[in-house]
């Protein structure tokens, strides 16, 4: 079935759907921006990609759905670990270009920002407690 037939019949009526104030959000496994909508939803497109947490807590595990598949290879999702030393730039890196490699995504520009977004907001909250804590606003203009 066509993609945007799937998404006209569950838009209204999913259950991963919470809706807010002024905009709906999304608690789909594989969401990688989190907003209720066609681009990035995994169960709508034929393709997607899933930033999670290591489950060691020093990396980032990245899922790939890819679409078409044939009978002879009847896996449809693969998963990497990619770790890198905690060096930032490399896991970004690495993350950037599997993105990048995959043909079948609509807007590569749009999937490549959102998942750099979602891979800096793990390794910010998997880094030391003292890099992770940071003061803004008011109060850090008082402390100086």
């Amino acid at each position: 079935m066509s993609s945007d037939l799937v998404w006209q019949i569950t838009k209204r009526h999913s259950c991963f759907r919470v809706k807010g104030h002024y905009q709906d959000f999304s608690r789909e496994p594989g969401h990688l921006t989190g907003t209720h909508n066609l681009k990035f939803s995994p169960s709508v497109n034929e393709s997607s990609i899933a930033i999670t947490g290591d489950s060691s807590g020093k990396g980032v595990r990245l899922s790939r759905k890819s679409g078409r598949v044939h009978k002879a290879h009847p896996k449809q999702t693969t998963a990497v670990t990619i770790r890198k030393d905690w060096d930032p730039r490399a896991v970004h890196k690495s993350v950037s270009g599997t993105v990048n490699s995959i043909t079948t995504l609509p807007d590569k520009k749009a999937w490549n920002n959102a998942a750099m977004r979602k891979t800096s907001a793990l390794l910010l909250s998997q880094s030391s407690r003292r890099l992770a804590k940071r003061i803004t606003g008011r109060k850090s203009k008082k402390s100086k």
